[in-house]
Parts: C-alpha cells; sequence; structure tokens
C-alpha cells in the first residue's frame, strides 16, 4: 500500500488531474439538472392566439419601419385559425396518461401555428411605389403569402 501512494505522490500532475477530474464530474451532474429543468413542458395557458397575433405585428411593423422612406406603420393580420394540436393517436399511436385525479388526459406531440390569411399595412411612405413594392416583397418572403393578400397604403 506504501509503495502505490509513493508511486501516485511521484507522478507529476496528478493534483491537477484530479481536480480538473472532480470539475468535470461537477459539470456533468450540473448540467444534466439544468437540462432536466429546461425540458419541463409548458403549461397550455401560456399559448394564447391573442398573444401571438400581436406579437407577429409588432415584429413586422419594427421590420417595415427599418425600410427606407417608411413610418408610423400599423399592421393587421387575419388569420385563418388558432393554433392546431396533433394528439397522440391520431397517428396511429395509442397513448394514455393518468392524470392525479384520476381521469385520462390526451398528450399533445405537436403544435402548429394558425396560418395568416391576410395582412393590411397603413403607413407613411405606403403611397409611393418602391416602398409599396418593398413591403409587399418582404411580407411575402416572411409569411409565404402571395402578393394579393397583402395590403399596402398611405396612412
Amino acid at each position: 500500500m506504501r509503495e502505490l501512494l509513493a508511486r501516485l505522490r511521484a507522478v507529476k500532475g496528478l493534483g491537477l488531474l484530479l481536480i480538473g477530474l472532480a470539475a468535470g464530474v461537477m459539470l456533468l451532474f450540473l448540467g444534466g439538472r439544468r437540462e432536466a429543468e429546461e425540458a419541463q413542458p409548458i403549461p397550455e395557458e401560456s399559448f394564447s392566439f391573442e398573444a401571438y397575433e400581436k406579437e407577429l405585428a409588432t415584429r413586422l411593423e419594427e421590420m417595415i419601419a427599418r425600410l427606407e422612406g417608411v413610418s408610423d406603420v400599423h399592421v393587421m393580420l387575419t388569420l385563418e385559425q388558432s393554433y392546431a394540436d396533433e394528439l397522440a393517436g391520431e397517428r396511429g399511436d395509442y397513448l394514455t396518461v393518468r392524470e392525479s385525479d384520476g381521469g385520462q388526459g390526451t398528450v399533445t406531440l405537436s403544435r402548429t401555428a394558425p396560418k395568416i390569411k391576410g395582412v393590411a399595412v397603413v403607413c407613411k411612405g405606403g403611397n409611393r411605389s418602391l416602398q409599396r413594392k418593398e413591403i409587399i416583397a418582404m411580407l411575402s418572403a416572411l409569411l409565404e403569402l402571395p402578393t394579393h393578400r397583402i395590403f399596402v397604403s398611405e396612412g
């Protein structure tokens, strides 16, 4: 036993190696814990149709306002549907989840955002041909909408 300890003490950098090993083990445990916290499901109530529409309109207003010659932008969206959920069992899988009250619940496999039906933009500079073309091209590209579903006018 003394011989083994003597050999270990003779190895250069053993202390640093042990410290590095201990740090690596700690990072593995802490990293796994954080990953588990992030993987927690988001409550259904946090998905709001109105909040989605408002957030999207705000982001579009910000993008359009960055175009040269365009200001005071207001965007209105019309959406075709609410969120579309794909539930377990719709693809042939069978899954039953028991809830805490003893009932059975459904499991959402995926959620699709509402489809955008049309966009109306009212802004200063919206009556100029170049700005109108740029706004329509941007919205068509961002939202994958045909140009006849995008309306732009001076406000």
